[in-house]
Formats: C-alpha cells, sequence, structure tokens
C-alpha cells in the first residue's frame, strides 16, 4: 500500500501550483496560482450545475405533471386556512 494511500485523490498536490515553472516554458510566477484557483472556484459552479440538471429534469417530469391535474381536476392545490370555513 502505498503511503498516499486514503489522503484522497489529490494527495501529495497539495501547494504543487507554488512549484516554479518547467525551464522553458512562459508561464509567470502567478500564472498557475491563478490556474488553481479557476480550478477550485470552477469547481463549485459545476457542481452546483450537477445539483440543478437532475432537479430540473424532476420538476419536468412530475411537478408539471402534477400542476396539470390539479388545473384539470379544477383544484388550485391550495389548502383552506385551520379553523377557515371550507364551503360545505
Amino acid at each position: 500500500m502505498s503511503r498516499a494511500a486514503g489522503r484522497g485523490p489529490a494527495a501529495g498536490t497539495e501547494g504543487s501550483w507554488r512549484r516554479p515553472a518547467p525551464p522553458g516554458t512562459a508561464f509567470s510566477a502567478a500564472d498557475p496560482h491563478a490556474g488553481a484557483q479557476v480550478m477550485y472556484y470552477g469547481g463549485d459552479l459545476v457542481e452546483a450545475a450537477l445539483a440543478v440538471v437532475p432537479a430540473a429534469s424532476w420538476y419536468a417530469a412530475t411537478g408539471r405533471a402534477r400542476t396539470r391535474r390539479r388545473r384539470a381536476d379544477g383544484s388550485t392545490g391550495r389548502r383552506a386556512a385551520a379553523g377557515a370555513p371550507t364551503g360545505h
């Protein structure tokens, strides 16, 4: 078993953006740091999108069908307040 086992997928990469760029490349010292920040915060956007897509597809499949059924039944889907007359 390796020493990095159990430390997660980024084991050994903490601060790898601090290393100098390889010789012959045109990176400034700030470029790798900026790239790391883009990946970090960009990952949050991707995670949010991955939460929205299933929720939107669920709503399209069930929420809209439920609304169509209520309209067909003549129901508004609202509940009467406690103690309010029900009209019977």
